[in-house]
């Protein structure tokens, strides 16, 4: 009988057990699900160690470690605090009854974050262990009301769950009590099972525990319950702070339709009933879904209570009771604001680094380790070797010649033992031209400064190395000229007196290369006693740059004398300007002298007083063809007589212009014309152009009576004079022309002349000033010891720069940036000074202006964030200084926001100047008042004795602030609440002084506002 009882029974209630069971296992998520999907960080450690055993997906964000080099870690590896910081900052906790820690957290990138962290204990596996979240409080300063809303909510949560426990083990005790009665068997099968229920009931009270713990200690993810018809029954801490409503103002009362925007939800009503084929309107927008959803399908603006919209990322699921009925449904939303503005930030950082590229006209490509050609960048891809199709993705030894690859890879070489690359050069054959390239390559690392992959920069380098062919060709050309021509080069270190001779000039004496060293006194030995004179041109050069071009002998080692014509020049100075290095060619013209030696027998007298006229001659026949020029007339004409003899006096290669630049025709040339009309011309000036240079000329021509000669050209350097006119019409130009001011005195002092700019900055006309001194314009804002010092920087250095105050004939006062500068006559004689000045007045002004915005708040004139710190930062100098005491206000408007709402920004700024206004009468001209932000503002309060000697000011700013204020024709009213700390109580720095006073102030705030608290150290 037993038997077929238990056979009737087992199985039902097998059957009801495992679907109790399954029920259970699928209408919770296991803790594992809700580690991994949670968005706030949380980490699993050993209390013991403090080593890290897991962490979930938020923490590797956050963190910026892999989730496997996290549990390599403890959290000693991120917390930034000493072991006394850490010891302080607990016993700070258990002062404060606070159930979570604040310390300091170092990030994978270096940075630190402040944080909270809640931890709970939590047994896993038989081990126990610590579950930890993460609350980073960088980015806010109310995260202490939210932990402790957060563990309120927890506590009620959890006696809620007990509640639900205990009724469940009610039902489930009365169950066993009847199936005593109905078979022995029967209870003892559910005893057993009781106890396993038991077990089961007590690890999933843990789980719910942990799971509800870790929900409420989320303040990053907004979590909102409805019913079926869309009223909110849940509303957790992070959906208050998102929102800014309390859960009292919104669990039973309202809809999530209350934080949408319309016009979103219309465009989801729309969108849904086009693709379903029905109406769908209100609530049913959040909870209809399409089969091919986006990401921007998630995406929703929510409205806050203070009116500002905030990007999230919403799911939303349905909520099922045990028979897997729906009885709701969950949103969980998340801020995105700061995930859209580092995408935003990502792209724009993106097409930055585009543009840059597409600057660089080189060709820049990324190679890995096995030379395989990831990806390139160019800005013309028609230069490129291959199109992209038939590289990317392929190794540089599969797609480019032997020759390149080998280059790429011992570039990649250098670039792995040190980083870089520089200075390899390869070619290639592109449309049957030869290119060259240089490559620069960068080794490209990872976070672990492991070398992933190799930057190439590709320059086309063909223009240089053909220039450089090019040169080493003309190079090797001019060496063979010189060569043919017999021409020795030398080079003299004068300093050294070292003169080195190239292989023809001691060949062309007969001496074998190198056979002497060459000096100086050497040369002088050589030199034919007859021809000592060249000494003294070279002398002449030294000292007066004097042309150096001089013809003498030598003497040779068979006893003869060689004829040398050289010409030389000074190519380098020392910093004193003393001639440091001279070069220069010899030229064997022994064959020409002979020859020239025997015309000179037969024309000596004639061509002596030809060649030693200091002017340039030339005579041509009846025809004008040049037939005779002398030597200035070749130095002059920039040609060698035997071109002169190869051209007519109107032959096309003159080139010739009028004073005036243009070009001068042949007819009006002074010869043309003077053998055309036989008459003299005189003094024609005339600019000549020719291959060494250009020349001023004064060209006399006459017409001769002769059988073989028709006219004789004279022609006078008249270059210097021209300059000088020129350099002396430009001085002039400057002077008269110049918006500054510009006054020349004598040695004396006494104004000589002054510009149209003077007259414009002073005031003054010139007759007013002529023979005064300028003194004259002394505003006397400079001391006597000033103008010592300008006029001793004036006596030891020639000239003095700087900033005056001068006065105009108005009597006004202005700024001048002045330059003095000696002018000495050719003995070194102070001859003259010469002052440039310019008023500098709007410059000041600016510069002011600048300042002041710099340092000062636009709407109340108060300072502003920088100049507190300045003056703070003086404040503790000065107690340091002077063991002194000084106070730090923090305060915060109460109702701002409402009078900003209710009358608009005009409003507020009107009360925001009245309320500075007050503060300003209140407080000591020593103290400090500035705004640092909306309805914020910090005071100084400098120079106390005691703690309570800033009772009464305290006193008299709450009650100057609360006294209503008349704007936009209406009276509103505002009250303060103030937050204070003492230096050097609170022995921090600048910045940690605000903040405690801001803690303080929000403490005043808390406890009921328009009151003022300490902070306590």
């Amino acid at each position: 009988m037993i038997l077929n009882v238990m056979k009737l029974v087992r199985p039902p209630f097998l059957v009801l057990a495992m679907v109790c069971y399954v029920g259970v296992a699928y209408a919770l998520p296991t803790f594992d699900d809700f580690f991994e999907r949670q968005g706030a960080v949380m980490l699993i450690m050993n209390p013991v160690t403090g080593k890290i055993v897991r962490a979930n997906r938020a923490a590797e964000n956050f963190y910026g470690y892999a989730r496997e080099d996290l549990k390599q870690m403890s959290i000693q590896d991120l917390n930034t605090l000493t072991p006394k910081q850490i010891s302080k900052e607990l016993a700070l906790a258990r002062e404060e009854k606070r159930n979570y820690f604040i310390f300091r957290h170092r990030l994978a990138d270096g940075t630190t974050r402040k944080v909270a962290v809640h931890s709970l204990p939590y047994s896993f596996e038989g081990q126990s262990l610590l579950v930890s979240t993460i609350h980073d409080l960088s980015t806010g300063r109310h995260q202490e009301k939210d932990l402790q809303h957060y563990q309120r909510n927890l506590e009620e949560l959890l006696v809620l769950q007990e509640k639900e426990l205990q009724e469940s083990h009610e039902r489930q005790s009365l169950i066993l009590v009847l199936a005593v009665f109905a078979q022995a068997i029967l209870i003892l099968f559910l005893f057993f099972d009781m106890v396993r229920r038991k077990q089961l009931q007590a690890e999933l009270k843990q789980v719910a525990t942990t799971l509800t713990n870790i929900m409420d200690a989320s303040t990053e993810v907004a979590v909102i319950a409805t019913d079926t018809d869309g009223v909110i029954t849940q509303f957790n801490s992070g959906a208050q702070k998102l929102l800014g409503y309390s859960a009292e103002e919104i669990v039973g009362k309202e809809t999530p339709l209350k934080f949408h925007l319309e016009k979103e939800v219309q465009a989801r009503a729309q969108k849904l009933s086009e693709c379903l084929k029905r109406p769908v309107e209100g609530f049913q927008v959040f909870i209809e879904k399409l089969e091919n959803e986006t990401s921007d399908d998630h995406r929703w603006h929510y409205l806050r209570k203070d009116g500002v919209s905030v990007p999230v990322f919403l799911i939303i699921t349905p909520i099922l009771d045990e028979n897997q009925h729906k009885i709701g449904y969950l949103g969980v939303a998340q801020d995105v604001s700061e995930l859209e503005r580092s995408q935003q930030a990502l792209i724009d950082a993106r097409n930055q680094l585009s543009a840059t590229l597409d600057t660089i006209p080189d060709l820049l490509f990324e190679v890995d380790h096995d030379g395989c050609i990831l990806n390139f960048h160019t800005a013309d891809i028609s230069k490129l070797y291959l199109n992209p199709e038939q590289f990317l993705g392929k190794k540089v030894n599969e797609v480019l010649p032997e020759s390149v690859s080998d280059v790429i890879f011992q570039a990649m070489a250098e670039a792995r033992s040190t980083g870089t690359s520089h200075g390899l050069e390869y070619s290639l054959e592109i449309e049957g031209k030869t290119r060259y390239y240089e490559f620069s390559v960068a080794a490209k690392t990872n976070y672990k400064n492991e070398v992933v992959s190799f930057i190439f920069l590709s320059r086309d380098v063909t223009t240089r190395v053909l220039q450089s062919k090019e040169l080493a060709e003309k190079d090797e050309r001019l060496n063979l000229i010189l060569s043919a021509s017999k021409i020795g080069q030398w080079d003299w270190d004068i300093k050294n007196d070292v003169m080195l001779w190239d292989e023809r000039s001691y060949t062309m004496l007969g001496y074998e290369p190198g056979a002497f060293k060459v000096d100086h006194d050497k040369w002088l030995s050589l030199l034919h006693p007859d021809d000592l004179y060249v000494s003294e041109r070279l002398r002449a050069h030294l000292d007066k740059e004097e042309a150096y071009s001089v013809t003498y002998r030598l003497h040779s080692p068979e006893d003869n004398w060689v004829w040398i014509e050289s010409q030389g020049q000074i190519v380098e100075r020392d910093w004193e300007g003393n001639p440091r290095r001279m070069v220069g060619i010899h030229m064997d013209i022994t064959d020409r002298k002979v020859s020239e030696d025997l015309l000179i027998k037969n024309e000596e007298r004639l061509r002596t007083i030809f060649e030693i006229l200091p002017i340039g001659v030339t005579l041509t026949d009846k025809h004008g063809q040049i037939v005779e020029c002398n030597s200035a007339s070749e130095s002059l004409l920039g040609i060698s007589r035997e071109e002169h003899l190869a051209r007519k006096y109107d032959a096309e290669q003159w080139k010739i212009c009028r004073p005036d630049g243009t070009i001068m025709p042949p007819e009006e040339y002074a010869s043309v014309r003077s053998l055309k009309n036989q008459e003299t011309i005189k003094n024609q000036i005339m600019h000549v152009r020719h291959p060494g240079g250009c020349v001023w000329l004064s060209v006399s021509a006459t017409p001769l009576n002769h059988p073989t000669y028709g006219l004789v050209v004279s022609y006078v350097d008249i270059s210097d004079k021209r300059e000088a006119e020129e350099r002396l019409n430009l001085a002039a130009s400057v002077f008269t022309y110049a918006r500054e001011g510009i006054m020349i005195t004598d040695s004396h002092a006494r104004i000589v002349d002054v510009n149209e700019g003077f007259t414009q900055i002073t005031g003054y006309d010139r007759e007013e000033v002529l023979g005064k001194n300028p003194n004259i314009l002394n505003s006397g804002c400079q001391s006597k010891e000033f103008y010592n010092l300008m006029w001793k920087s004036l006596f030891e250095k020639g000239h003095w720069t700087g900033e005056v105050w001068n006065r105009n004939k108005s009597g006004t006062v202005y700024p001048q940036m002045l330059t003095i500068s000696t002018i000495k006559n050719s003995e070194g004689s102070t001859q003259n000074y010469l002052a440039l000045f310019t008023d500098i007045t709007s410059q000041k002004e600016q510069q002011k202006q600048l300042e002041h915005i710099a340092h000062y708040d636009a709407l109340t004139e108060l300072p502003n964030r920088s100049l507190l710190a300045d003056r703070l930062q003086q404040a503790i100098f000065a107690s340091q200084r002077h063991d002194s005491m000084f106070a730090v206000l923090f305060i915060d408007l109460d109702g701002f926001k409402q009078v900003n709402d209710q009358h608009g920004h005009e409003a507020g700024d009107e009360l925001l100047v009245e309320v500075s206004n007050r503060m300003k009468t209140v407080l000591r001209e020593e103290d400090t008042l500035a705004r640092i932000g909306g309805d914020e503002f910090v005071v100084v309060l400098a120079n106390l004795e005691d703690f309570n000697d800033c009772e009464m000011i305290l006193g008299r700013l709450l009650e100057s602030i609360s006294e209503p204020i008349d704007v936009q024709g209406g009276t509103v009213g505002v009250t303060a609440s103030i937050g204070v700390t003492f230096y050097p109580r609170d022995n921090v720095d600048a910045e940690i002084l605000i903040r405690h006073a801001d803690h303080a102030m929000y403490q005043a705030k808390q406890m009921g506002k328009n009151q003022y608290r300490y902070f306590e150290v």
